[in-house]
């Protein structure tokens, strides 16, 4: 498989994820908005990164270095699965598959999160019953098959910038 066809799989599912998370951010601000008001904000701040998440993700399609470097910085945010007392944490788009190990008061055992669509969910202060720590494993692949070189990478620029700056630091050090 090529890197620009690898690319373009993690940029559908930033980009769709993205869209999906927008839409249930916007649905629940509207039924949130007279029920709870004191979560309208975080609401919002999970519906802004959704679409970072989207604009990522139609970058990466294109080709573009800043949506390689962008996509690697969300999936290395898409990857704890996080629930412990003082913090829980989720946060993917479009495909979650996680292996997890959760202990509460009287067991524990391992468990495999599997979920298409969107989540975000963050709890600061939190004391859940349940203690779950996991990793998204196509968070994971994500950040090691994107980086590879973007689609439209090109080698002779590089080659010739990287000519120009070892001139650069020769005629510095004359």
């Amino acid at each position: 498989m090529s890197a620009g066809f690898i690319n373009r799989v993690f940029a559908a599912l930033l980009a769709l994820g993205g869209v999906m998370g927008v839409a249930i951010a916007w649905w629940m601000v509207s039924v949130l908005g007279s029920k709870a008001p004191h979560l309208v904000l975080p609401t919002i701040a999970f519906g802004a990164l959704f679409a970072w998440a989207v604009f990522v993700g139609v970058r990466l399609w294109i080709g573009a270095a800043d949506g390689l470097i962008w996509a690697r910085r969300l999936y290395v945010a898409q990857i704890p699965i996080v629930s412990l007392p003082g913090v829980s944490w989720q946060w993917f788009t479009g495909l979650q598959l996680g292996p997890t190990v959760t202990i509460d008061g009287v067991d524990s055992g391992l468990g495999l999160a599997f979920n298409v669509g969107a989540n975000g969910q963050l709890q600061l202060l939190s004391m859940p019953d349940t203690w779950v720590l996991g990793l998204n494993l196509v968070a994971v692949a994500a950040c090691l098959l994107l980086s590879a070189p973007a689609p439209d990478f090109d080698l002779d620029s590089y080659q010739s910038l990287a000519s120009e700056q070892e001139l650069a630091r020769e005629a510095g050090h004359s």
